[in-house]
């Protein structure tokens, strides 16, 4: 992971704008990104906007593998998966943006458990 990482997602905050996603708060943040609560401007949803470290826009195989399953994540139609509405590159920066969910992650969230085990063949 690039040294530079928190410095150079310091430039987004509140307020910031990327591909038409307008930040409104920092909800999460890990090793290789950070989340934002953000408004599409197009169209006046909120979504959870993951930005991606800037070293990994520069491996051009990560970038690569990144779309890829980006693409198949948002294929996917299940209420046990997070709808992905758009992932790309913009700024020279990876993003992802996704639904957005109020509350935190499922396993902070008090009275978390696991949902029931699908049926075979699901």
């Amino acid at each position: 992971m690039s040294e530079d990482f928190p410095g150079r997602l310091a430039g987004f905050q509140a307020g910031s704008l990327l591909a038409g996603y307008r930040m409104e708060a920092q909800v999460g943040a890990g090793g290789m990104a950070v989340v934002f609560r953000a408004r599409d401007e197009r169209l006046n949803r909120l979504v959870a906007l993951k930005i991606l470290a800037p070293a990994l826009a520069a491996d051009s195989a990560f970038r690569s593998r990144f779309i890829a399953e980006s693409r198949a994540a948002a294929a996917v139609d299940d209420p046990y998966i997070i709808s992905v509405y758009e992932a790309g590159e913009a700024d020279g920066v990876l993003f992802i943006a996704m639904r957005f969910v109020q509350g935190g992650d499922a396993p902070s969230r008090p009275g978390a458990r696991r949902p029931a085990p699908r049926p075979p063949g699901r």
